[in-house]
């Protein structure tokens, strides 16, 4: 497909005219298959990353119509769908590339999917799936970890969470989630070298910062605490472990009233931490 063409069709879908961009692209795949495939699912992805999922749907869907067996299609539509919060959506079109052929993010994603509908079994089940499929893939570590955390098997939760940042050392999450983990074991000084490599490699990671401010108060660091919880809160004002931990080094430092608004704050943020008082 040469460059005139591609840039008519692009030009075609920014202006809104995307029936018209589906014609041409279904006149043109016959000579060039790949080229089609590689546009539109291009095209498809940039509107999911400018949170347009009505254009990106319209456009993988165009294209499925046009190659009924293009995994990446229905990969990329499955992706907007779970950006999007639509599970079961994203969940068939995993399905779906999963029949046509393995693919370890495919796992990963409809792993995730399910986690958030509160499937853990499912979401363990594709995990492991994954890594079989590719043994190297850092998400499937990381999310496995995630859901031993959710079940109190530490130890495992921290075997993944290392394997995870071996695959890929720049991978923030596992580090500020591996530094919990430690917390729970009360290990404070592997919790905070591990908080200050997320934060080293993510410094707009706010979840990191409230966790090493947690961190932080298991020691007695009190000013420390509430410096990272501060930080934690101008990035996020809605995350809620930074307003809990917050008011729990206000409560020990005895500032009963501000710990009692961080509290009040948590709890509106999230209902669950009512059932954690200080």
């Amino acid at each position: 497909m040469d460059e005139k063409l591609e840039e008519e069709i692009t030009n075609l879908v920014n202006n809104g005219k995307i029936n018209d961009a589906l014609k041409m692209a279904r006149d043109a795949f016959p000579e060039s298959p790949d080229d089609v495939s590689d546009l539109l699912n291009r095209i498809g992805c940039d509107f999911v990353q400018r949170r347009d999922y009505s254009t990106s749907e319209k456009v993988f869907t165009g294209l499925i119509a046009i190659d009924p067996k293009n995994v990446d299609a229905y990969y990329n539509r499955g992706n907007a769908a779970l950006d999007k919060g639509m599970m079961d959506v994203a969940i068939r079109d995993y399905n779906r590339v999963l029949e046509i052929k393995p693919m370890a993010m495919a796992y990963v994603n409809r792993g995730l999917a399910y986690m958030e509908k509160g499937d853990m079994g499912k979401a363990l089940s594709d995990f492991n799936e994954a890594l079989k499929t590719n043994p190297d893939t850092a998400d499937a570590y990381h999310y496995r970890g995630l859901i031993y955390m959710e079940k109190g098997d530490m130890e495992k939760a921290i075997e993944d969470f290392s394997k995870a940042v071996e695959i890929n050392p720049e991978y923030a999450e596992p580090y500020c989630y591996r530094g919990l983990a430690y917390l729970d074991k009360e290990d404070s000084k592997k919790a905070l070298g591990d908080l200050n490599k997320a934060i080293e490699l993510n410094p707009g990671f706010g979840l990191a910062y409230a966790r090493r401010g947690l961190a932080y108060l298991s020691r007695g660091n009190l000013n420390r605490a509430i410096m990272d919880c501060d930080k934690a809160i101008r990035l996020d004002r809605r995350n809620p472990e930074a307003y809990y931990y917050r008011g729990m080094a206000h409560y020990h430092d005895g500032n009963h009233r501000k710990a009692k608004d961080d509290y009040k704050k948590a709890c509106s943020l999230d209902p669950g931490l009512k059932d954690q008082p200080y």
